[in-house]
């Protein structure tokens, strides 16, 4: 009878010291469970309470410590909880990488400020603020390193040089591509525009020498916007008045040509006037400060005679 209440302590025991480990440890395993009158072998308790002590011990011990303001956790020790930390999101000199069809790192600004911004300080040639790489060797025609979108009026690439002699946007291209490609499906592919009157609002140049090639019209004829009687563009018409022999009776009045005698011009006969011209004529500069045209035979110009001019600037 003695013997038995002592097995029956011994199960009381066990089942209080074993059961509750085994309730917080949830990958233990199969321990060896004991029936009420059966004999319990050591053996048997041992290797339970060793299935429980290895179970334990191969979890992470509780975290200690904390991260300062602006870092996060980057590891934690498994022996005492201890924290790694380093500076939250990405650091200079990390590198992501991925594959998706969707945008890898989206970072988004509601406000005024710019959504991603790329400064370099340095004053060595080559420098740049942001790159954008294109590297298969058969990418296609339409991909870009940098792609820029604009909504509304917006632009989708603006490029500005606040001071100095910067560009606003450059292109280049080392091999037989273009240097800068402008495309729109209904609208203008390439503006220029200056407030200075000295500059030119879009230029072309040849740096390989005065018998290259600056400016090339693929398709299409040579347009000036608002071009018309007497209009101040560098393409006009005028209808001169009067008639006779003499040169004077020939000259006209435009803000693109009075008062500057260093000015090309070329002009032929229209049919915007009452008149017209049927010989070779030529334009002239007189004292009066204005061109004028006449007639290189020295024939009348018929009064009311059209022409077209156009003004070159050298």
């Amino acid at each position: 009878m003695r013997n038995e209440i002592k097995q029956w302590l011994r199960v009381i025991v066990i089942v209080i010291i074993v059961q509750p480990l085994y309730s917080l440890a949830s990958n233990i395993g199969t321990l060896t469970s004991f029936s009420p009158g059966t004999l319990i072998k050591s053996a048997d308790v041992n290797g339970n309470f060793a299935a429980i002590t290895t179970a334990v011990n191969s979890k992470q011990d509780a975290i200690t410590g904390t991260c300062p303001t602006g870092q996060a956790i980057s590891g934690v020790a498994a022996v005492g909880g201890a924290l790694t930390c380093a500076p939250a999101g990405l650091a200079f000199g990390d590198s992501v990488t991925g594959n998706a069809a969707t945008s890898g790192v989206t970072v988004g600004n509601a406000g005024s400020g710019a959504g991603l911004e790329g400064d370099n300080t340095s004053n060595g040639n080559d420098a740049f603020g942001l790159l954008g790489q294109i590297t298969g060797t058969t990418s296609s025609a339409d991909s870009a390193g940098v792609k820029g979108e604009g909504a509304g009026y917006g632009s989708g690439v603006w490029g500005d040089a606040p001071s100095g002699n910067g560009n606003g946007v450059y292109g280049t291209a080392e091999g037989a591509g273009i240097g800068v490609y402008g495309f729109a499906s209904n609208g203008i592919g390439v503006f220029g525009l200056t407030e200075v009157a000295a500059s030119a609002g879009v230029q072309a140049g040849n740096f390989s020498g005065p018998t290259g090639i600056a400016l090339s019209l693929q398709n299409g004829y040579f347009q000036v916007a608002g071009a018309g009687a007497n209009t101040s563009t560098t393409v006009f018409t005028v209808v001169l008045t009067g008639g006779g022999t003499t040169p004077a009776e020939s000259d006209f009045s435009n803000p693109m040509t009075n008062g500057n005698p260093n000015l090309i011009l070329l002009v032929v006969p229209n049919f915007a006037g009452t008149g017209v011209d049927t010989h070779a004529a030529a334009p002239y500069y007189d004292t009066t400060g204005k061109w004028g045209i006449y007639n290189i035979d020295g024939s009348a110009m018929p009064a009311g005679a059209g022409f077209t001019v156009l003004v070159i600037h050298p």
